[in-house]
């Protein structure tokens, strides 16, 4: 076994830091391509602006299971990898790609025909329902090349090769601004598709992505070290997959659907001004929570090798020297969100209602940074160890309790707030969820947990 007598924090901080700038470059990247997406969308009118946001949250609430269960992915990898199995990386990875394309294929024949009844229930006005089941029927055919992307992504991730996702990525960012820029307005030989052309923008872009990344994983370097070539079919690792993947999944999908209705159903109640400045602040939000996961994933992949390795109290150590990082970063950009909030909003709108909703929806989102900090840290440290069950009870119990019950409650009985009394219960649910995220951690249940069995 590996022994790491002493704890290095500046070599440590070092490591974790270089691991993880190309996935803040990457994240930043899908910043800036949603910044561009939306900048666009907004040209077409508030009501295209006010229905991307709602028609994308349906989609990833569909493709969310995956996005919380396919993390798991990395835990894995990095866990076979302090271990030296490093056959057993690949094999996990295409475990999980099977299950990626059976799940992601089942989506569209179902999801298809649900669409128009699902955004009529939400009440939206007529134009900004017929954009949302546009952009939400074709976002669906992007479901197989977004999870397979991911997969493969976690494959890298848990690898520490993290430079190996900026190719993919960063192409992929800037092919969708292109093909959105070109399908939306109709530039040169191509039709103009308005909300249509972003959605057929973003999955383009996608199958360009999975084409980079895929010529990656089948390098030679990792097919004789890591069996990438090999197609395996092995249940008893996709059954590890299932239990140790599955509430991680269940938490994807609960987490991103509770924060649908506050940030969609629940604000659209409002009107089309209070919806369209949501979009501009969750716009805004990304700033500082992509890469504040970018780090989160390294947190993951560090956290599992340590495990892997048998050095618990290493992993422990990296945990907090991350959440120094993490912290200092949420921090400042809750004050940047503060102090230049009227600037940021003006940049997407002109209209004083849209201004005044975000503006106080800015001030929440600043207030929250901190336990929105803790949250990532330490659910991504527990990842990485395998307890994906106990922070997905956690979730699913205060999103019940503050985004939906809280946000239906303040809906009900204080209207006169309008879309800021929903945004005060997501201030309630990140900071609960940050701090018992971080006891779940202290008690250290983790310590004893064994994925492989």
């Amino acid at each position: 076994m590996e022994s790491y007598p002493t704890f290095d924090s500046r070599k440590e901080l070092k490591s974790m830091l270089s691991l993880a700038t190309p996935l803040i470059i990457i994240h930043l990247a899908i910043t800036g391509m949603q910044f561009a997406d939306a900048l666009m969308v907004a040209r077409i009118g508030d009501e295209a602006l006010a229905a991307v946001m709602p028609a994308g949250f349906a989609y990833f609430l569909l493709i969310s299971f995956g996005w919380g269960f396919f993390a798991v992915v990395s835990t894995f990898v990095s866990q076979s990898l302090g271990q030296k199995d490093e056959q057993a990386c690949g094999q996990y990875t295409w475990n999980a790609m099977w299950i990626a394309i059976i799940y992601a294929t089942l989506l569209i024949p179902i999801f298809w025909f649900l669409a128009v009844p699902f955004f009529k229930v939400m009440g939206h006005a007529p134009q900004v329902q017929e954009y949302e089941v546009i952009y939400f029927r074709i976002s669906l055919y992007g479901g197989i090349p977004n999870l397979t992307l991911l997969v493969v992504s976690n494959f890298f991730t848990g690898l520490h090769r993290t430079t190996y996702l900026l190719w993919s990525a960063v192409t992929g960012s800037i092919l969708n601004i292109i093909f959105n820029y070109y399908l939306i307005f109709g530039v040169w030989i191509f039709p103009e598709l308005g909300v249509a052309g972003s959605a057929w923008g973003t999955v383009l872009a996608n199958i360009c992505q999975c084409i980079i990344i895929f010529a990656l994983f089948w390098k030679k370097e990792f097919r004789v070290k890591y069996g990438t070539v090999k197609p395996t079919w092995d249940w008893i690792k996709m059954k590890r997959l299932i239990r140790v993947g599955a509430p991680g999944g269940l938490q994807g999908v609960w987490e991103l659907m509770t924060w649908g209705i506050i940030l969609t159903w629940l604000i659209g109640l409002f009107g089309t001004e209070p919806l369209a400045a949501n979009t501009i602040v969750v716009r805004y939000l990304h700033l500082s929570f992509m890469p504040a996961i970018a780090i989160g994933f390294i947190i993951t992949a560090v956290v599992g090798k340590s495990i892997g390795e048998g050095q618990f109290d290493r992993a422990n150590k990296q945990v907090y020297l991350a959440l120094k990082v993490m912290m200092g970063y949420m921090i400042l950009m809750g004050i940047v969100f503060f102090v230049f909030r009227d600037p940021f909003l003006r940049v997407f709108s002109k209209s004083e209602e849209v201004i005044a909703a975000g503006r106080v929806m800015l001030i929440f989102a600043a207030i929250f940074q901190i336990f929105d900090a803790l949250f990532i840290t330490f659910s991504h440290a527990l990842r990485g160890a395998g307890d994906t069950k106990f922070p997905a009870f956690a979730l699913v119990s205060f999103s019940t309790v503050f985004l939906c019950g809280g946000g239906l409650f303040m809906v009900k009985y204080f209207p006169q707030y309008g879309a800021l009394g929903p945004w005060s219960m997501t201030t309630l649910y990140v900071t609960f969820l940050g701090i018992t995220l971080m006891a779940r951690w202290i008690w250290g249940p983790w310590r004893k947990m064994n994925i492989f069995k």
